[in-house]
C-alpha cells in the first residue's frame, strides 16, 4: 500500500495542478482571496514544505516573507 502512494505522487503533477485549467484555478484564486482578507500586509509566513510552494512563492512575491 505505501509503495502505491509513493508511486502515485512520484507520477502526479502537483506543481501544475492549480494551473491546469480554469476549474483548477478556482482553488488558487479562492485561497489567495482569503489570504488577502486574513493576513495583514507584510506578515511573516511559515512554509512547512508540505507542498510545492505555489502559495508560498506567491505570498513572497506580494511582500510576505516566508521561512523554511
Amino acid at each position: 500500500m505505501e509503495k502505491n502512494i509513493i508511486n502515485y505522487y512520484n507520477h502526479y503533477d502537483e506543481d501544475g495542478r492549480l494551473f491546469r485549467n480554469y476549474s483548477h484555478q478556482v482553488e488558487w484564486l479562492t485561497t489567495l482571496y482569503y489570504f488577502n482578507r486574513v493576513l495583514p500586509p507584510h506578515s511573516r509566513i511559515f512554509d512547512g514544505c508540505a507542498g510545492t510552494g505555489n502559495y508560498a512563492f506567491e505570498l513572497a512575491r506580494r511582500g510576505n516573507a516566508f521561512q523554511y
